[in-house]
């Protein structure tokens, strides 16, 4: 029986261009080459005029959501002493630096901290979020501690800078924070004891225009529904990409196959803030929970290589990276565990309701909708700047696609 399903998944991916590994990975490319896609941004918009031109032209009737959300575009975020200076990232919401920045001495313990610029370490944690254990606890002791600014190293396999969603609601620290990169924890612990100049500086929106996008086929009352983030901190090619993609091949192919359901595609923005864009349209659009047949949610890194980072430099390994997870309800899981077979990681389809998932396939299954499924996973250069079209690749999209193509085409 495995083997047919394998059979004929092939044939469909023969049959249908839209869902070619090429064609995937050509809207990560075209995604990645508009800019940082941090939510409210000039490339924030660009993406959202995008995807409604792109779900128009596979026969859907799209339509804007529209809200407004704090933007802040960083200008000059840095640490800087004699002879050493590091760029760095706020922490939302950002706090910024009045005049010439602050300057002050550099302390790593809160028990001398009070008016330094006090180091923090915040360990690898794959979610990329402030909400991972013991993250806000660090840095609020640091506060409590009278520190005049934070810095808060960023810890993670690659050495790079790692930005972290808030809740959109969370109020800003006391002081100001900076993220920097964990490969320049030594170039940080040179300055202890040493006068630094902090500085966090950039120009502010307090209601800055952004877009969910939702595209529509109607044909009946009964509904499925292919939902997917657009936005985040950077780049994003790998984390948002894979998603975008095949948001957009699946409306290619699914709208073409005759069905009396209808179709909505849902590309949300203001990720960043812990999904407050799913939040928005669970509120205002998504058909109620008794008249959707299927959620199927594309989340973060679902398409991503894996890297050997041991050596002088990145080397790609062949293949997924394995640190990738399909959740479900339990009616959902006998098909996704065939379907999914032999696909690293996401073929061990977990009870989304009984263990905590992530991201907003977690919002979306506490709102009621069953059968519901999403994959999620945070790759190696999750919420970085390196985090381009080269973390993930065809062969990679082309599986993923084919079976969640599947599993909705069933449901169809």
């Amino acid at each position: 029986a495995l083997a047919g399903v394998s059979c004929w998944r092939t044939a469909v991916a023969n049959s249908s261009p839209a869902m070619s590994g090429a064609a995937l990975f050509d809207d990560v490319k075209y995604y990645d080459g508009l800019g940082e896609h941090r939510t409210g941004s000039a490339t924030d918009l660009k993406t959202s005029e995008w995807l409604f031109r792109r779900y128009a032209e596979a026969g859907f009737a799209p339509r804007f959501q529209s809200f407004d959300v704090p933007l802040f575009e960083p200008s000059d975020v840095r640490i800087s002493g004699t002879r050493i200076r590091i760029e760095g990232f706020p922490l939302w919401p950002p706090v910024e630096t009045q005049g010439d920045g602050i300057s002050a001495r550099v302390s790593d313990s809160t028990l001398d901290a009070q008016g330094c610029i006090a180091i923090v370490r915040l360990p690898f944690h794959r979610s990329g979020s402030l909400s991972a254990p013991g993250f806000a606890d660090a840095i609020h002791g640091a506060v409590v501690a009278g520190a005049a600014a934070v810095i808060a190293v960023t810890e993670g396999p690659a050495g790079e800078l790692i930005a972290l969603n808030v809740a959109f609601d969370q109020p800003p620290w006391p002081v100001p924070v900076m993220l920097v990169p964990g490969r320049e924890a030594g170039s940080v612990a040179s300055l202890i004891g040493k006068t630094a100049r902090f500085v966090l500086r950039g120009r502010r929106t307090p209601a800055a225009k952004t877009h969910n996008v939702i595209a529509t086929l109607k044909r009946g009352p009964r509904w499925l529904v292919i939902s997917t983030p657009q936005s985040g901190w950077f780049h994003c090619a790998g984390e948002r990409g894979p998603g975008v993609a095949l948001s957009l091949g699946l409306a290619r192919a699914l709208a073409g196959l005759p069905s009396d359901k209808s179709l909505m595609f849902v590309a949300t923005t203001a990720h960043e803030f812990n999904g407050h864009g799913g939040e928005q349209f669970l509120n205002a659009f998504a058909p109620p929970p008794a008249d959707v047949d299927l959620w199927f949610h594309l989340g973060a890194g679902i398409a991503t290589y894996d890297w050997d980072l041991s050596g002088a430099a990145p080397r790609k390994v062949a293949g997924p990276d394995s640190e990738r997870y399909l959740g479900a309800t339990p009616d959902l899981l006998p098909l996704l565990q065939n379907t999914f077979a032999g696909q690293p990681g996401i073929e061990r389809p977990f009870d989304a309701k009984a263990r905590e998932s992530a991201g907003e396939l977690t919002m979306f299954i506490r709102h009621g909708y069953a059968p519901c499924a999403g994959i999620f996973a945070g790759h190696d250069y999750h919420h970085t700047r390196a985090d381009r079209a080269r973390t993930t690749g065809p062969e990679l999209l082309e599986p993923v696609a084919n079976a969640v193509f599947d599993v909705v085409r069933r449901y169809l």
